[in-house]
């Protein structure tokens, strides 16, 4: 094989820099608000790149070959690479992780995640934000329905304790410690198969969160009494065009709608109901799966409070 055919054709440069994203990063540039944050911040070097590489790459390099004669010395024709450019354009991409890694779950951050479809199953009820791992995440956007998603849960009930275990490890702040306590529990009754304790306990404490970031927000009180159908009315709503941060908890909240849809006489929900839970003790609310989902609703939104952007009010 020659020379010439040993050297794959150069793709066509991105100008956009988008291409120089590793695969790790997943669809971080799809995310709510990063497209937008990171224009103003990289316009000056998509030129600079762009001129680069079309000037640098945009022609293979093919040795000049060996002639029995004189020739003139052609080098400097050869495209030349200035690597002190290219090295500072290739240390942005981990910059921009580590900025996106202090608003980001860090369950978000690992690869090949769709953010679109996970929207999908966050408001079929089922948590995303802090909680599960990714590779549960990944399987769940792949179940093609509830009950697939429910199967997907218990398959993956100890990768899913565990990730409850560590996250609940990351929070400090002093007012979020007996919350913290109490869903600790939760999670040896979990490790220890017992499920329905679990549930029950799980749903305590996330309404205790829930009514404790209610009469702290004004947007989610509005000056009203509590209501759950009234509250779920004012949660924001996962709008793609939010920031990251909004994005963020619009998809905390997004799976408390389904969690606090009425329910009155039978059928009993089979997906994780809080009515249900508290007023319907039996088979078909206390569920593994479901014990998994109240434990993920309670420590998602504890971890999200330990961030600062949002604010809580317990009764002692």
């Amino acid at each position: 094989m020659n020379d010439d055919e040993s050297r794959p054709e150069p793709d066509e440069p991105d100008a956009t820099l988008e291409g120089s994203i590793p695969p790790a990063s997943g669809h971080l540039v799809d995310l709510p608000g990063i497209r937008q944050a990171l224009e103003a911040s990289m316009a000056p070097l998509r030129k600079a790149f762009a001129d680069m590489t079309r000037i640098n790459f945009g022609t293979p390099v093919v040795p000049m070959p060996k002639l029995p004669i004189d020739m003139p010395d052609l080098s400097y024709l050869a495209p030349k690479v200035n690597w002190a450019e290219v090295t500072g354009i290739a240390q942005l991409v981990p910059n921009i992780r580590r900025t996106l890694a202090a608003f980001l779950p860090g369950n978000w951050l690992d690869g090949g995640l769709d953010y679109g479809r996970m929207t999908d199953v966050i408001k079929a009820g089922i948590p995303l934000t802090w909680v599960p791992p990714a590779d549960v995440i990944r399987v769940l956007v792949a179940a093609p329905d509830d009950a697939a998603r429910a199967t997907v849960l218990e398959a993956n009930r100890d990768a899913i304790v565990e990730s409850c275990r560590l996250v609940l490890a990351e929070v400090s702040r002093p007012e979020l410690q007996y919350q913290v306590h109490l869903l600790e529990e939760c999670v040896d009754l979990m490790a220890s198969g017992r499920h329905m304790g679990a549930q029950a306990l799980a749903a305590s404490v996330w309404d205790t969160v829930y009514r404790a970031v209610w009469r702290a927000e004004p947007e989610l009180n509005g000056g009203k009494g509590w209501s759950y159908a009234g509250v779920a009315g004012r949660l924001p709503q996962i709008d793609h065009k939010d920031t990251v941060i909004e994005f963020r908890l619009a998809c905390v909240f997004g799976p408390f709608v389904k969690a606090c849809e009425s329910f009155w006489k039978p059928p009993v929900p089979t997906a994780f109901n809080r009515h249900a839970t508290v007023h319907t003790a039996g088979p078909t609310q206390y569920t593994v799966a479901n014990a998994l989902t109240a434990l993920m609703l309670a420590v998602s939104i504890v971890r999200e409070l330990e961030t600062g952007e949002l604010s809580a009010k317990f009764h002692d």
